[in-house]
């Protein structure tokens, strides 16, 4: 899964699944609306756990949610498009 896009499949048939037709279009949308996005410092801290998986914890002051913000605004444009 691609987070805030969705799982990438042969066919889509969920709303949470797009091709890779698909994903090609927004490759390039993304592309263009991370452009301007100063590169930031990331710490990688401590590993942890959900029961169903692991992860490492992430600081970056805030610099990972811009990029999610601009993922979540190309994918629903593109979805009302």
């Amino acid at each position: 899964m691609i987070q805030e896009i969705g799982f990438v499949s042969r066919t889509a048939t969920k709303s949470d699944e797009l091709t890779i037709e698909r994903f090609d279009e927004l490759s390039s949308a993304l592309s263009t609306a991370l452009d301007d996005i100063a590169a930031f410092e990331v710490t990688i801290g401590a590993a942890n756990s959900f029961e169903d998986a692991a992860f490492l914890e992430v600081h970056d002051h805030g610099g990972s949610e811009l990029i999610h913000r601009r993922l979540r605004e190309v994918a629903q444009a593109r979805r009302l498009s």
